[in-house]
């Protein structure tokens, strides 16, 4: 049964390759101008050609000098790795973070007697794009052949089978016996949004067109999407951040004077995961100005008692 059914493969093992793993550590320090320094590692995991993470890393948006002071690519242990750092006037998205759906802001609130930093990075969810993007194809090709075969499909079903696919491709199937389970449940969806009864004949020549339009029409949406590289893979973030003054209130862990945060492709895979750290340091300006103008009207107010007190008892 199940060899009959493989042209439903390539939809339920997206990406399939040797890559174990993305893992993307980024350190900033931000200092109480807005100015930022980052140093980045972006590292393709494999277990087997490191060439294949190589050519991962490549079809990616990678950090370009001269907006980063230095980029470099580098041979690992268990694959590549590219290492860059630059300097920024105020912290802002690269392309780099663009292509990672990763939008960044840093605020200053100048107050008395505390100046407020606040920065926040939030993730897009990249997981549900690649999926939203692949199941759009899937209802294209599945409607196109419901239609010649059974007539038009009508919009509830359409959208039933968007939802459908959706769901599927949510887990990957992870070994032979889940392959079966979710072209069963393909299969399925096909049947009931049909408007006509299905054999197995006419499945599995809609099969095929999945297959081949998964092969040759899928890469181009994806790449045009800019939805390949290291974003196929759900790559895991780990975001270290050294604000000015001490931190208030934040979502991630501090440690020593950073503000750590894990993110993996479990956090934003249904919407977006915002980052965010607080902080405060006393605003001497603001206090010493207070200083001098209390200490002023104070000796304005001791002048004005002595001159009084004189007038009296001339």
């Amino acid at each position: 049964m199940l060899k009959a059914l493989t042209p439903f493969v390539p939809l339920l093992l997206l990406f399939p390759g040797c890559i174990t793993g993305v893992m993307i550590d980024e350190r900033m320090a931000v200092d109480e101008r807005g100015e930022v320094e980052r140093s980045l590692t972006i590292e393709v995991m494999t277990d087997g050609d490191p060439s294949e993470a190589k050519a991962t890393l490549e079809k990616s948006v990678l950090p370009r000098e001269p907006e980063w002071g230095s980029v470099e690519m580098e041979k690992t242990k268990n694959g590549y790795a590219v290492r860059a750092k630059g300097r920024f006037e105020r912290l802002r998205e690269t392309g780099f973070d663009r292509y990672l759906r990763r939008s960044m802001r840093f605020e200053v609130r100048r107050g008395f007697p505390f100046i407020g930093y606040e920065l926040s990075v939030t993730f897009g969810s990249i997981p549900s794009e690649r999926r939203e993007a692949t199941a759009e194809l899937v209802v294209e090709v599945v409607e196109g052949e419901l239609e010649r075969i059974s007539g038009p499909l009508p919009p509830e079903g359409r959208a039933r089978l968007k939802d459908g696919v959706i769901e599927l491709l949510k887990a990957p199937a992870r070994d032979s016996g889940e392959v079966e389970e979710k072209i069963k449940r393909f299969r399925e969806l096909v049947a009931e949004v049909s408007p006509a009864e299905l054999g197995d004949e006419e499945l599995d020549r809609i099969a095929g067109e999945v297959r081949r339009a998964m092969e040759r029409e899928l890469p181009r949406r994806l790449r045009e999407r800019g939805l390949i590289g290291i974003v196929e893979h759900d790559p895991e973030h780990r975001l270290a951040v050294r604000m000015p003054g001490e931190v208030i209130e934040t979502n991630g862990e501090i440690s020593g004077d950073e503000v750590i945060w894990r993110v993996t492709g479990e956090d934003y895979s249904e919407r977006p995961f915002r980052a965010y750290a607080r902080s405060r340091k006393l605003n001497l300006p603001a206090l010493i100005a207070a200083v001098v103008a209390g200490a002023a009207a104070c000796a304005a107010i001791a002048i004005l008692i002595v001159r009084r007190s004189r007038g009296e008892y001339s």
